[in-house]
């Protein structure tokens, strides 16, 4: 042992130049090394055990000693001075080539229950370097408090309260007591007291050994959370053998005045420029928190309050943990974000996360429709962004919180996309308002859209609505509208029948007492729309043999006048089949009949070459010479004159080798083929998409992409 001022003299000497420099003394001068002191173990009246361990940051760079420094003086050990043991000493000239490792260094001559500060370090041939705590470069300095020798000691009963130290808000505590002297134990731990030096079972407060600290059948451990504002505790193993307490030495702790204790938990984007900021702060020692807050940057990696570039929020309150609120943040920016607390010792800051600003457009939220009583649709769009991007997205939804986040309700979507997107939110209060925003989940955080506002409907009412032809004589379709009494039906909640408009386009309604309402619709005129529609996914199916439902389907399509008298009834149509109208018209104009006594007309058959004739000269009133060339199509046939009269007007052709295959079930693209032509079209796509079993090589793809439109 010997006087650590004479040891640390050559030290100070380079640190106060770089103090002069720099306006600082610094903690490691040159050292090129990393040094922690980690605890104080085998505490006795005259000594104690202390580890720590080293590395070395510099590979050009060699260990040259370590050791400990101690002192009953805080200060002492803050600023390199005090008594020190040394563990290694490499002679000059045959420096180690070890990098890093642990140490432990036993101190004797101790004072007997006197409190002790220790602090590890490393001299390499270019300086020293001294423990640092993990917050903030605070001195890595460790506390403990030697036992006293007398009558109540563990020396006496056997009981032994070993270590007693307090760091971070947390007093911990190591005892033993051997086992062959007690073999009736049923409880073992620590008496603490502030208010009396030698605390029992019932002058103390009890804290019970912990399992997970235990390290054998004889040890005493525990760590508790420092709550009180006392400045001195007094600590004590204790143990009941034969219902009958034993004590060990007391050990005295004094609480000390450190930084807070600062943790940022998470940090997650909110819009473009907005982002959420967690923080959690607890005192440490007795020194009060009076300010906390974020610090954040777009290039200083390790913000600090009082730096350049360096922006800060404060939010209310001093401990716990509470959410900070960052706006005006720049979209498409890297940000450095971490939570800060100050208290009479100085500034404490959490850890640094990096958080990624989106485009402001990025996700928007839509007002909400089909508004019911119990339910409303909720409706976003998302741009800028591909979907892979995305882990999760839908909305979440509030009556209390004006922007509500995750922690509130939400629903996600199943599928992942980008675009606009709705879902049916369902099981809400009557007369309710709610607040909604659309989200989406990146790996960076979580993204909101701006909140809107939908109030639930009150009691409603089914209004049935009727639409008429212009004459009003005609009936060509209904809608039942279920909505609050006193609300507005307008033209967008309208199912239109297809191929008729609203003869007002800005037609709408108010409900008072009225239960039926009747709205005039007009046919549409739609030259080179489409006729016939594909068969979903992108597909169109052109090698599918066509059914006579398409096939009226199509004749209904191209109609200009779609008023439909005298239908004929058929068993085989029900009222929901998706022709079902269709049928009706193509069978009150008597472009296609049913089977031989009208019941039925086989809506799901394929239709034949010779049947779409005999259609093709219905709808077009073809008449004239039946003249053709097809040697499959004999002059008798009943299909003979409807062929022939198709193929004289250029509706129709035959096969390469010039037959005509009347038989033949009529196939997608040849029906498609058949009826561009007829209708004499220009051949233009409808639209720039791709039917994806449609290739341009394919021979009928400019007539399908003519005729309908991909979906």
């Amino acid at each position: 042992m010997f006087n650590g001022k004479t040891f640390l003299k050559k030290f100070m000497a380079v640190a106060a130049v770089v103090a002069l420099v720099a306006g600082f003394l610094p903690a490691t001068v040159f050292a090129n090394a990393n040094v922690s002191t980690s605890q104080a173990t085998d505490v006795t009246p005259n000594g104690a055990t202390i580890s720590a361990s080293w590395n070395l940051t510099n590979n050009d760079i060699n260990m040259a000693e370590l050791g400990i420094i101690f002192s009953t003086h805080r200060n002492d050990v803050i600023n390199g001075q005090g008594q020190s043991f040394v563990h290694t000493n490499i002679p000059a000239g045959s420096p180690s080539t070890q990098r890093s490792g642990n140490f432990t260094v036993t101190l004797t001559n101790l004072a007997p229950n006197t409190e002790y500060f220790a602090r590890a370090y490393v001299s390499t041939r270019a300086g020293i370097a001294l423990a640092q705590s993990e917050r903030q470069l605070a001195p890595g300095y460790i506390r403990f408090t030697t036992s006293q020798h007398g009558a109540g000691t563990g020396s006496q009963t056997g009981v032994h309260t070993n270590t007693a130290t307090f760091a971070n808000a947390v007093i911990s505590a190591r005892g033993s007591f051997p086992t062959g002297q007690f073999v009736n134990v049923s409880e073992r731990g620590f008496v603490v007291s502030s208010s009396t030096s030698s605390p029992t079972t019932q002058s103390g407060t009890r804290r019970h050994t912990q399992s997970s600290l235990e390290t054998s059948a004889n040890n005493i451990a525990a760590d508790w959370q420092v709550t009180s504002s006392a400045s001195v505790y007094y600590v004590r193993a204790y143990i009941i053998n034969n219902g009958q307490p034993v004590y060990g030495n007391v050990i005295r702790v004094e609480i000390g005045t450190e930084t807070p204790l600062v943790f940022t938990r998470s940090a997650e984007m909110t819009s473009g420029t907005e982002a959420r900021v967690v923080i959690d702060v607890a005192q440490s020692g007795r020194s009060a928190v009076f300010e906390r807050g974020v610090v954040f940057s777009t290039t200083v990696q390790q913000p600090q309050l009082g730096t350049g570039n360096v922006l800060s929020r404060s939010v209310a309150g001093t401990v716990g943990e509470t959410e900070v609120i960052l706006t005006g943040l720049t979209p498409n920016t890297r940000y450095f974000v971490r939570a800060y607390a100050r208290n009479e010792q100085g500034i404490a800051y959490g850890q640094v996360i990096e958080l990624t600003t989106i485009g402001t457009d990025t996700i928007r939220t839509s007002a909400a429709t089909n508004i019911a009583q119990d339910r409303f649709t909720a409706n976003g769009n998302i741009t800028g962004i591909t979907a892979s991007d995305i882990r999760e997205k839908g909305f979440v939804f509030s009556s209390t919180n004006n922007t509500p986040t995750l922690s509130d309700q939400r629903v996600s979507m199943s599928s992942i996309s980008t675009g606009d997107f709705s879902m049916e939110i369902t099981g809400r209060a009557r007369e309710t308002r709610y607040f909604v925003r659309a989200f989406m989940t990146l790996e960076s955080g979580t993204v909101f859209g701006q909140t809107v506002e939908v109030t639930t409907a009150a009691q409603d009412v089914t209004v049935a609505i009727t639409f008429q032809s212009m004459d009003g004589l005609q009936t060509v379709g209904t809608q039942n509208i279920s909505v609050s009494q006193g609300a507005t039906i307008t033209a967008s909640q309208l199912n239109i029948p297809e191929g008729f408009s609203l003869q007002n386009p800005n037609w709408y309604v108010q409900i008072t007492n009225q239960t039926a309402v009747n709205v005039l619709v007009q046919a549409d005129q739609r030259p080179e729309a489409a006729f016939i529609s594909g068969t979903g996914n992108f597909t169109f199916s052109p090698n599918r043999d066509s059914t006579r439902g398409e096939v009226a389907q199509i004749l209904y399509n191209l109609s200009t006048d779609r008023l439909i008298n005298n239908p004929m009834t058929f068993s085989d149509v029900a009222a929901n089949h998706p022709n079902r109208r269709a049928i009706d018209y193509v069978s009150s104009k008597l472009h296609m009949r049913g089977d031989a006594g009208a019941t039925t007309f086989r809506p799901n058959d394929p239709i034949t070459r010779a049947e779409i004739g005999v259609v093709l000269m219905n709808f077009y009133s073809l008449t004239g010479t039946a003249v053709s060339n097809f040697p499959d199509v004999a002059q008798g046939a009943w299909y003979h004159r409807p062929v022939s009269l198709a193929f004289s007007n250029q509706m129709v052709a035959g096969y390469e080798d010039g037959t005509f295959r009347p038989h033949n079930n009529i196939t997608r693209a040849e029906i498609t083929t058949m009826f561009v032509r007829a209708e004499r079209r220009s051949l233009q796509p409808l639209g720039t998409t791709q039917f994806v079993d449609v290739p341009a090589s394919h021979w009928a793809h400019q007539f399908i992409m003519n005729a309908s439109v991909p979906h």
